[in-house]
This record gives structure tokens, sequence and C-alpha cells, in this order.
């Protein structure tokens, strides 16, 4: 079963100066497609947002690169396979990754 799915994304739209809000970031969308060979399509339903995150909302040296602007913040996640080319990977398997 190949299945295109809606992704929604939180991206970081501006930089913060100090607490940051929701003004900083932007919902998007975009068209996912079935997954290439060796690969899993995965709906996230959990998200750990931590404090280093923070951290990488800011231009300039830090211990962790720097997101970009529109980039979407990577975290560990928690997510059932919707799809697999993965032999041992099923769909309805839950998995966790490091892509939020």
């Amino acid at each position: 079963m190949e299945t295109v799915m809606i992704s929604r994304e939180l991206r970081l739209a501006s930089r913060p100066t100090g607490l940051p809000d929701a003004g900083h970031f932007l919902l998007a969308q975009r068209e996912v497609g079935p997954p290439p060979a060796r690969q899993v399509l995965v709906r996230n339903l959990f998200m750990s947002v931590d404090p280093y995150m923070r951290g990488r909302m800011n231009a300039g040296p830090s211990d962790v690169p720097s997101l970009e602007l529109g980039a979407v913040p990577d975290g560990g996640a928690v997510g059932e396979v919707i799809e697999s080319k993965v032999g041992e990977i099923k769909p309805d398997d839950i998995v966790t990754s490091n892509h939020g």
C-alpha cells in the first residue's frame, strides 16, 4: 500500500530574544509520499522538547548546530509506523527516532 500523507510541521519562523512564544513558530504542511527502499513512514505521536533546543534557536556558535529559519526542530520522538519498506518493521509498530 503506497500512502500519501500531509505532514504538519512546526517550523522556526524567527529567532527569539528571551522566552520563545507561538509567534516564533509557524505551522506548515507538506505532502509526504511513500518511503524509499529500506525506510519507513512514521506518524509521530510524541516528541520530547528539551532545554538544549532553546540554544539551537540562536544564531552563532553553540554546543549544537543552530536551527535554520524555516527548519523543523528535531528531537526524540515516539511514533507509529504507517508504511514500511524494511522487512523487520511492520505497520502499527511503535518506534523511536530523533526526527521531530
